[in-house]
């Protein structure tokens, strides 16, 4: 069950730039810079740069099962 729980969250965190924008516009008005729309850097591969790098650091240092779940 654990792995299903971060399965999943790990599945909505590229849509997580949707409610970033919308506290945003609610702060600043309409004029929420073009980054954070949805779509904007949480859906290129520099997001998942974020994880492997993690994933990467925890095998190197003999820690599979946790490097597993970063990737």
């Amino acid at each position: 069950m654990h792995t299903v729980l971060i399965a999943g969250i790990a599945g909505l965190l590229p849509d997580i730039d949707i409610p970033i924008n919308w506290i945003l516009g609610r702060l600043y008005g309409e004029s929420v810079p073009l980054i954070f729309s949805h779509g904007g850097i949480t859906h290129t591969p520099f997001f998942g740069l974020i994880f492997l790098i993690p994933a990467i650091f925890l095998w190197k240092r003999k820690k599979h099962r946790e490097s597993v779940t970063f990737s």
